[in-house]
């Protein structure tokens, strides 16, 4: 992926960037998830501003229905700017569950029947309320708002989705189409972060930091760039109001 200098998007429709091999588990290093707000690697003058502006979500889903192959909601995560945790709980579901999906998901029977597992309507009331007026950072963000049911309450440009919005995370298919990469090759690639290993479940928490530590990475650009769009899209609808 290339980029001019006017931001304008060029895509090199020859190869995508080669990513390097993961590390070995005894190199692996989990940094930079979670960070103090003082700390002056981030790439940002107005972070006490952001810290009350944006959060991240990530949610984990299982399957109902014959094959389980209908989805609900079965955890959400919310984390600050920092990456320090807001809200995180299991769903109680009350279709039955037929596919825990426990190998992606990391959701169990007990997880779900406890004592830590909340109604569904007082998760939705409570992330939704979290994310009221702020940039949403996520990975995949239109699973995760459709699972809460809350997917028309938010406006595009107040999205962060690495999976679809910002192109220099994705890459080119064969066909010069972006497509999404995976949230852990991301996190390796660009920040030397080791998530979602191979042959353990997805934690909905890690993954919810390290989609705010990629927004962190690039802040600046990417809101940049979503201002832009948001200012050329209302200026289109005020055009279109004159005629």
């Amino acid at each position: 992926l290339r980029w001019r200098r006017n931001n304008v998007y060029s895509p090199s429709l020859s190869s995508s960037p080669t990513f390097p091999s993961r590390p070995t588990p005894h190199h692996e290093k989990k940094h930079a998830l979670v960070i103090t707000p003082d700390r002056k690697s981030v790439p940002n003058s107005n972070n006490h501003f952001l810290a009350h502006r944006v959060v991240a979500l990530d949610c984990e889903m299982v399957g109902v229905g014959p094959g389980g192959k209908i989805s609900v909601l079965a955890r959400a995560s919310v984390v600050d700017f920092y990456g320090r945790k807001i809200f995180d709980s299991f769903v109680r579901v009350e279709e039955r569950v037929t596919d825990y999906r426990t190998h992606v998901s990391g959701v169990t029977e007990q997880d779900l029947k406890g004592p830590n597992a909340r109604d569904f309507g007082l998760v939705r009331k409570t992330v939704k309320q979290l994310l009221k007026n702020k940039i949403i950072v996520g990975h995949g963000l239109e699973n995760d708002l459709r699972a809460l049911k809350i997917e028309q309450d938010h406006p595009w440009y107040n999205i962060r989705d690495s999976a679809t919005q910002y192109q220099p995370y994705m890459r080119v298919d064969q066909f010069g189409q972006l497509r999404p990469r995976r949230l852990r090759d991301l996190a390796w690639y660009n920040l030397g972060i080791v998530i979602q290993q191979e042959g353990k479940p997805h934690d909905s928490l890690e993954d919810a930091r390290a989609a705010m530590a990629l927004y962190r990475h690039v802040q600046p650009n990417w809101d940049y760039e979503m201002d832009c769009r948001r200012r050329n899209a209302f200026a289109s609808f005020a055009k279109l109001a004159l005629f």
